[in-house]
């Protein structure tokens, strides 16, 4: 059997696939809610980054090996963040590919800053919303600009591959 009950009136529908058949829908459980999807979100999350062709291990610039995705599906992204809605997420950059992490120690924080995406970013903004010291620089030497938005420290900065935010 199927695990999830029929959609009724009590559901809320979010989502429909091209011929109106249900594709999402949320539902009230308890305190919570339960969000059922007709597909596979992260499948989908996928599919418009990775080209269609035979998966290579070629040493030229445009063989699979040396494919970073970068255009995925911004539905899929949202549909799939939905879950954490409301939670306050530590940092928080203006361009989604670029991974992040907190380090923390007795002499100041680390935000390590890795980009995904298809190239070097220009403005990149990154909001810190734990408390963090004063001084900031970048481990490259690069400029990095500190500004206060809503009670949250925002940095600047022009991002090529990597690097690290360090707060002392």
């Amino acid at each position: 059997g199927f695990p999830f009950p029929p959609l009724d009136v009590t559901q809320v529908l979010t989502g429909k696939f091209a011929d109106g058949t249900p594709a999402v829908a949320v539902r009230k459980v308890g305190s919570g809610t339960a969000t059922y999807c007709g597909f596979l979100p992260g499948l989908t999350y996928f599919k418009p980054a990775i080209p269609k062709r035979p998966v290579d291990r070629g040493s030229t610039d445009n063989a699979m090996s040396h494919l970073i995705p970068t255009a995925f599906d911004r539905g899929a992204d949202a549909l799939i963040g939905s879950a954490a809605t409301g939670v306050e997420r530590p940092v928080v950059c203006s361009e989604p590919l670029v991974m992040t992490r907190v380090v923390e120690s007795k002499n100041g924080v680390a935000i390590p800053l890795v980009n995904w995406s298809a190239g070097p970013i220009k403005g990149l903004t990154v909001t810190v919303g734990i408390k963090v010291p004063g001084k900031a620089e970048l481990a490259s030497g690069k400029s990095v600009k500190k500004s206060k938005v809503d009670g949250k420290t925002v940095y600047t900065l022009d991002l090529d591959v990597a690097d690290a935010l360090i707060l002392r």
